[in-house]
């Protein structure tokens, strides 16, 4: 070690006092660059996984943090998230709701099964009894191909119940 810090241009010190000093100094600054490393590798998720993980904690956001403002978001390969939709119709397994966006009305079917997830903003699951005429929600799942003059169908994985205002 003293070989190399010489070759570095350091001046190395004969004291063994200062040797010593000098290892635990380099120990340390080893551990805290290992350290430093590990966050940042941990820091990385691989593409679908962050797509995963953001689409679960769109569904179930604090609302503190989300000012419930109306979109629609779909992926290439066919994951939806629709935000603050307004519910007009609940029958059975499904659920008729609108988007709207200036003078226009998307509307959207909602499929719903025993696998689909209803949450309310604190992570509370609910069921679909808690969704009713004029409930405002957000919707992740799966765009379903219905085919021209239908409304677009989602097959949900979260339905999330946003307050009353």
């Amino acid at each position: 070690m003293q070989a190399l810090l010489s070759r570095l241009g350091y001046e190395v010190p004969q004291n063994i006092n200062s040797q010593r000093f000098l290892r635990i100094s380099m120990i340390i600054s080893l551990i805290f660059l290992c350290f430093a490393i590990t966050l940042f590798v941990g820091s990385i998720q691989p593409f679908g996984k962050r797509f995963a993980t953001n689409r679960i904690a769109s569904a179930s956001a604090n609302p503190q943090t989300q000012n419930f403002m109306p979109a629609i978001n779909i992926a290439n390969n066919g994951a939806i998230l629709v935000s603050s939709a307004r519910v007009v119709a609940v029958n059975d397994n499904k659920i008729n709701m609108v988007v709207g966006w200036g003078n226009t009305n998307f509307e959207w079917v909602v499929q719903t099964d025993k696998t689909t997830k209803f949450i309310d903003t604190s992570g509370k699951y609910l069921n679909i009894s808690n969704i009713q005429f004029g409930s405002e929600i957000t919707v992740t799942g799966k765009l379903i191909d219905r085919g021209q003059g239908e409304n677009p169908l989602i097959d949900a994985e979260f339905v999330r119940i946003l307050p009353q205002n």
